[in-house]
């Protein structure tokens, strides 16, 4: 999502509470939610347009870097938020659109294979087309353990009312450390090695 009246580029890395920042931005921005799917209200669960560009809901970095003009897109103000891979598993595994979804533990493992590294939303192209993943690639990064307060400094940054984020998109499901044993740690930890290592996460 971007706004150039307010100079913000937000990208959405999937469950780190993007629907309560989209639907606060949207007040601000160019782009337009839509609904496109009968799981789709228009808060909770939506999709973005943009339109004049191919942007959409969960847009990589890269993806703002080929659509976007050279001299827009360099001076965007860019942030994202990431969230403890863990805890992003398991709310990944019971978000509201996959349904009444009960705990099976081997049906967690396969179901890691859909639930892409966050890094991969904040990779960019260098000057020698060369692949970069990047907390630098953004200006700013947002904690979801930090929420509120990261996005209360942010909205001073793009100069737009600062509003306490409601939790949107929220999955049923107990604490996440409650669902692992030490097998189900490590191969988490092995699986995004580079989003642990990169934002300095522990179980």
């Amino acid at each position: 999502m971007i706004s150039i009246s307010h100079n913000f580029l937000f990208i959405h890395i999937p469950k780190t509470a993007g629907n309560s920042i989209q639907n606060i931005l949207r007040h601000f921005s160019e782009d337009r939610i839509v609904i496109l799917a009968p799981h789709q209200d228009g808060v909770e669960r939506f999709e973005v347009r943009s339109a004049k560009y191919r942007i959409e809901k969960h847009s990589r970095l890269i993806d703002y870097q080929n659509q976007l003009e050279p001299d827009l897109y360099k001076r965007l103000f860019k942030f994202c938020v990431i969230r403890n891979p863990w805890d992003r598993c398991i709310s990944f595994y019971f978000s509201p659109h996959r349904g009444n979804v009960s705990w099976d533990r081997q049906a967690f493992i396969s179901f890691l294979n859909y639930i892409p590294p966050m890094l991969a939303y904040l990779v960019i192209k260098n000057e020698s087309n060369q692949f970069v993943y990047s907390n630098e690639n953004v200006n700013y990064v947002m904690r979801f353990e930090n929420l509120d307060y990261d996005f209360k400094y942010v909205s001073s940054l793009i100069r737009i009312p600062y509003t306490r984020l409601p939790h949107r998109n929220k999955s049923n499901r107990e604490d996440y450390r409650k669902y692992y044993d030490k097998e189900l740690i490590e191969i988490v930890r092995k699986k995004y090695e580079l989003d642990i290592q990169l934002f300095g996460y522990e179980f």
